[in-house]
Formats: structure tokens, sequence, C-alpha cells
């Protein structure tokens, strides 16, 4: 079974952390996600886990998109939805 063996943070953006499962970078999360799932070096990563990672993983990077695009030009909600999906 798969483990966790680092979280490290993140050399591209502050407050991110990338989980690396059996020795390679597997997402990059924020602080609450880590303590939201109990997240620890020697954890065992099941299913269940990989898949909220993964989620978790995609719903940040859309955050962070989002948060880029409204940086560089101010857009209306649903100019920002179109662009981001």
């Amino acid at each position: 079974m798969a483990e966790v063996t680092a979280i490290v943070s993140s050399a591209r953006k502050d407050g991110r952390f990338v989980v690396h499962v059996d020795g390679k970078a597997s997402t990059t999360v924020s602080l609450d996600v880590i303590d939201r799932l109990h997240l620890r070096v020697g954890l065992a990563v099941d299913d269940g886990l990989a898949a909220a990672l993964a989620e978790e993983g995609a719903a940040l990077a859309a955050y962070d998109r989002a948060l880029n695009m409204l940086a560089f030009q101010a857009r209306s909600s649903r100019d920002l939805r179109r662009r981001l999906v």
C-alpha cells in the first residue's frame, strides 16, 4: 500500500505544500487540507484518500488560477466561470 513519504513547502507558492506519496510528488495542497485530512508522513494512502487528495488538489489549482486571472484583470463572475471551465 502507498504511503505519504514527505510533506514539503512548495517552492513556487507560499502557503502551499507538496504531498509526496511513495517518494513522488503527488499533489499540492494548502495547510487546511493537511489538517482536515490528517495528513502526516507515514500515513497509508488508500483509494479514498488518494481520491480526496486529487479532488483537493484540483480545487486548489482552480482557486489559484482564478486569483491569478483576477489579479491580471477585473472579470465578471460569468467570464471567470467560463474561463475556468
